[in-house]
């Protein structure tokens, strides 16, 4: 968790040197894709899971339609020349994460039940 908050340390420096909202959408974007790699490397079951990495394509997909309407949110507040408050958005911002985090482990659970149970005969290495 302090290397998250390490690494969102120079989107806060950007922050503090303009008055646009891009910083405030990189950070955002920084942590959701953060805390949504370690949500699914929390639930990662080993080398031998396909399904897991269908589990992974599905979330990367989900991912990606997040960050697009948080970007095309933020062209929209450029074009209208409107800065909502910095706590509202990132209000928004944990409600998304958190959002998103409870999609990701429901889909792990989900998977995993469905999941093949896997054979413990090591024969072939």
């Amino acid at each position: 968790m302090v290397l998250v908050g390490l690494g969102a340390l120079p989107f806060v420096v950007w922050r503090f040197g303009t008055r646009n909202i891009w910083p405030d959408v990189s950070v955002a974007a920084y942590l959701l894709t953060a805390f949504l790699f370690l949500t699914l490397l929390n639930g990662y079951p080993g080398l031998r899971s396909r399904w897991y990495w269908k589990l992974v394509s599905i979330m990367v997909i989900v991912h990606l339609v997040v960050l697009s309407m948080f970007v095309l949110g933020a062209f929209t507040i450029v074009s209208k020349g409107i800065k909502p408050p910095t706590a509202i958005f990132f209000g928004l911002v944990i409600v998304i994460l958190a959002v998103e985090s409870w999609v990701a482990l429901r889909l792990v659970r989900m998977f995993l039940e469905r999941a093949p149970a896997q054979s413990t005969n090591n024969s072939a290495f």
